[in-house]
């Protein structure tokens, strides 16, 4: 399951063009999204039909519990409508 999951997020990446030069990797129960400088972004499946929980990486020091949960077709879109999210500053 994990792996048809990694591959449309594989997918949906090379179509928005904000997050089309960025990678998706599965490490332990998480999908992790990386840019060049590293993991920006992770999702964390959960209870229930197509729900994730996502995480974001807070100044490139620490995880940011980010009150977000949907299908993983909404956590891409989410990061595709506000880019800003992939560039936290805090």
């Amino acid at each position: 399951m994990k792996d048809r999951q990694l591959a449309i997020i594989r997918e949906m990446l090379k179509k928005h063009p904000e997050l089309a030069g960025y990678a998706a990797y599965s490490h332990c129960d998480r999908i992790h999204l990386r840019c060049n400088w590293g993991d920006f972004a992770r999702l964390r499946h959960l209870p229930g039909e197509n729900r994730w929980k996502m995480d974001f990486y807070l100044n490139r020091e620490r995880w940011r519990r980010y009150d977000f949960t949907g299908t993983l077709e909404e956590c891409l879109e989410l990061l595709n409508e506000a880019p800003h999210y992939l560039f936290w500053e805090g």
